[in-house]
């Protein structure tokens, strides 16, 4: 590992020996974590995921991220990114996800530049000239308000399409779940503990789904309201 951050939606970051400027700067250890795998982790051990073999932690905000929990422990990977599928592309895209959008990655498509938290202002913009933040699209929505529900729309074919190829692979694991939480203190879109499961449902093969579970403290999807 080179110690220096990457492929961080805070792009000054990317490239810099973070940890060590702190220890410098504090003059202690620093420890840093990334907080897809921490949240995915306390999911598995005590919260949503509990009991779960394998447990796919997402995190939808001003980026999108993710952790791989296999049976209790952490799964980083080779290189220490296991589980960011932010940057994996959209999984068949549709007339309306043309032209593919540019990701400071470098790349076009990304899954992140469709469902971080500023995609979904922008897609609404797009389509309709008016800037609005996720939580008003929401509220909007919720008062029968058609573009903005268009919108939320779109925006749910887009997560249920790119979850969808994230329990393919997961399925292969016997008790694969996957526990889609939002970041405390971010915009909460309740809906989507409701619609995601359909969604991905949709797209995926016929067979028992490892369906999306809200965050321990949330109540069901079915007993959600919008």
């Amino acid at each position: 590992a080179s110690g220096l951050i990457k492929n961080a939606n805070s792009t000054c970051l990317i490239g810099q020996a973070l940890r060590g400027d702190l220890e410098n700067l504090l003059q202690r250890e620093v420890r840093l974590a990334n907080d897809a795998n921490c949240f995915a982790l306390s999911e598995a051990i005590d919260g949503a995921g509990r009991g779960a073999e394998v447990v796919f932690g997402v995190i939808l905000g001003t980026g999108v991220g993710g952790g791989i929990v296999v049976r209790g422990h952490l799964h980083a990977g080779a290189n220490a990114i296991a589980g960011e599928w932010g940057h994996n592309p959209l999984p068949l895209p549709e007339a309306a996800d043309l032209p593919l959008p540019a990701c400071y990655c470098g790349r076009s498509g990304c899954i992140e530049t469709y469902l971080c938290g500023p995609a979904l202002t922008r897609d609404h913009a797009l389509q309709t000239g008016e800037m609005l933040t996720p939580v008003q699209i929401d509220q909007q929505a919720s008062a029968g308000d058609l573009a903005c529900e268009a919108t939320l729309q779109r925006y749910e074919a887009r997560l249920g399409r790119a979850l969808a190829g994230k329990q393919a692979h997961h399925q292969a694991h016997r008790g694969a779940r996957v526990a889609a939480v939002e970041r405390p203190g971010r915009p909460r879109l309740p809906r989507l503990l409701r619609t995601t499961p359909i969604r991905t449902g949709s797209t995926c093969m016929p067979a028992r789904s490892a369906s999306p579970i809200p965050p321990r403290g949330s109540t069901s999807p079915s007993s959600r309201r919008t």
